[in-house]
């Protein structure tokens, strides 16, 4: 029994007034883990791998997106068996000053399933829109049952544990005005996207949870 193929997901979040651009890389792996006992189908398990996280100075040209996504689909089609075309998604914050940006990403053409999102602050995610909370509540409940990990030597781990660690539980923005969320926001929007396109991420009741601990690595 052969895996599922890895696939890969994005997340753009683009600078406001004073945070940096980020982007977040994940793949989605697969497992065998034996057989149902009742079926004998293979159980397949996925995971979800930080691979990458890059950031970007306040200031640049909007074209500069469409070139950053480009050179890291350079770089997982090179980690892709030869002759097969990579299966990637991008979601992006549209809010803000995304709608330029996206426009950018629809004339580059690239090879990409590109995904805008506006983030609100409502309480149920839409056509289109998908409130910050459950962004949050999305990306640390798959921390919490360990079908988010990173690797050790994650450029930019110990600003988004610190990022993540200032987040307030009443309205999840900043504690601090002068925190930052740029890296906690690509990954939340990756994930998001990830966990739509693979809802099996997502813990069962019958789950055992396990709680993330912001002072290791979680891989």
């Amino acid at each position: 029994m052969i895996p599922p193929p890895t696939s890969w997901h994005l997340g753009l979040d683009l600078a406001q007034k004073r945070d940096r651009s980020a982007l977040a890389t994940v793949s989605c792996e697969w497992s065998i883990k034996g057989q149902c006992p009742v079926t004998f189908d293979w159980i397949r398990v996925p995971k979800l791998i930080i691979r990458d996280i890059d950031c970007f100075p306040i200031g640049l040209s909007y074209l500069i997106y469409p070139q950053a996504v480009a050179e890291r689909l350079t770089h997982i089609q090179a980690l892709t068996p030869a002759y097969t075309e990579p299966s990637v998604s991008l979601a992006i914050d549209a809010s803000g000053p995304g709608a330029p940006v996206v426009d950018e990403f629809r004339r580059a053409r690239l090879r990409i399933n590109l995904r805008p999102f506006i983030i609100t602050g409502g309480h149920q995610p839409g056509s289109g829109t998908v409130p910050r909370r459950t962004l949050i509540t999305n990306l640390l409940l798959l921390l919490d049952h360990g079908s988010l990990v990173a690797p050790a030597h994650l450029p930019y781990w110990s600003e988004l544990r610190d990022e993540m660690l200032q987040l307030s539980a009443s309205d999840t923005h900043p504690l601090l005005s002068t925190a930052h969320d740029d890296i906690v926001m690509a990954l939340a929007l990756a994930v998001w996207q990830a966990s739509r396109s693979h809802p099996d991420l997502l813990p069962t009741a019958s789950g055992t949870p396990r709680r993330w601990n912001p002072i290791r690595f979680i891989y």
